[in-house]
């Protein structure tokens, strides 16, 4: 049996050793606008027990974290590499890809935080709702066997705020794998495009690597997180020279991007990263685009600006 794995990789350690400079370490910016550091990528997005339940007869379980690792990060490697450098993929290496992306949409912590917020708020909005029936909840409870005051005074409690109850990331857990199945093959039949970076320019990546814009704003942002909506784009930047382009309405291949594209994807990576983002090189832009999100995001002085169109 081998020993507990405390240290959970959210983005894996070959992911982003391929952002590294020649000193093997890549910079990480704190979207809260510490000071950017260098750092080996087996210490970047990594948080302790982040798959563990927590509850339960195994609280600190490592079972998702053994599977991320050698069943998701270690068969994409050798795929993605073939992606990047433009060769043949193997029958089996598109499968392997998109099971990757569509789990490394959901396993990070953004997810798992809007996740328990979300049924936090579920919960909320029902234990509302059964105050307001009482004589529904006696019903109930008795039929249950459980004493119908007690669990009526536990509602009017939770609705008062004097007790209250926190998501367990089980759910999130649960869901990690369970969406995965159904979307991994779509994302399979999507048109994928690898985007060469333009001479000179470098793409970041972050701590949520997934990365999905609707470039028409006529479309309502209830989409936006789609697949299939209406000029949905989704990226995975692969390195800082390559992102790997996946949209309904685009085209399949490989091809140079836009400088102004490009740029787009950058500001994409530094508005939807949660807490760190992520690239090759120091550089000052990168605090400056920072500070720019963090002040538009105090004083709401966006301007709305949707993603630039595919121009490739």
């Amino acid at each position: 049996m081998g020993q507990l794995r405390k240290r959970h990789h959210y983005a894996s350690e070959s992911y982003l050793g391929r952002f590294t400079g020649p000193d093997g370490l890549l910079w990480i910016y704190p979207v809260d606008e510490s000071e950017p550091q260098p750092v080996n990528p087996r210490n970047a997005a990594v948080e302790r027990y982040l798959y563990a339940p927590e509850v339960g007869e195994k609280p600190r379980d490592d079972a998702v974290e053994v599977v991320l690792a050698e069943m998701v990060d270690g068969p994409a490697v050798p795929a993605i590499n073939r992606l990047i450098r433009g060769e043949q993929l193997l029958p089996e290496d598109r499968s392997i890809v998109a099971f990757y992306v569509a789990v490394q949409e959901l396993r990070v912590p953004a997810i798992r935080d809007q996740h328990g917020l979300n049924l936090e708020h579920l919960f909320g909005m029902t234990t509302d709702v059964l105050v307001e029936h009482p004589e529904h909840v006696k019903e109930k409870a008795a039929e249950m066997g459980l004493p119908p005051q007690q669990v009526l005074a536990g509602l009017q409690a939770i609705k008062d705020g004097r007790l209250q109850l926190r998501a367990t990331k089980v759910s999130w857990l649960h869901s990690l794998f369970e969406v995965v199945r159904g979307t991994a093959p779509l994302i399979a039949k999507l048109p994928w495009l690898v985007v060469e970076a333009p001479p000179g320019f470098e793409f970041l990546t972050s701590d949520c690597p997934v990365v999905k814009v609707l470039t028409d704003r006529s479309v309502r942002d209830l989409y936006a997180g789609g697949w299939l909506s209406p000029s949905a784009e989704a990226t995975l930047v692969l390195d800082p020279e390559h992102v790997l382009l996946i949209t309904p309405e685009g085209g399949e291949g490989r091809q140079l991007g836009r400088p102004g594209w490009c740029e787009d994807v950058n500001r994409r990576t530094l508005e939807q990263a949660y807490r760190y983002v992520f690239g090759r090189s120091r550089a000052d832009w990168i605090a400056r685009a920072i500070h720019q999100r963090v002040h538009c995001r105090t004083t709401h002085a966006c301007t709305g600006q949707p993603a630039t169109p595919s121009a490739w």
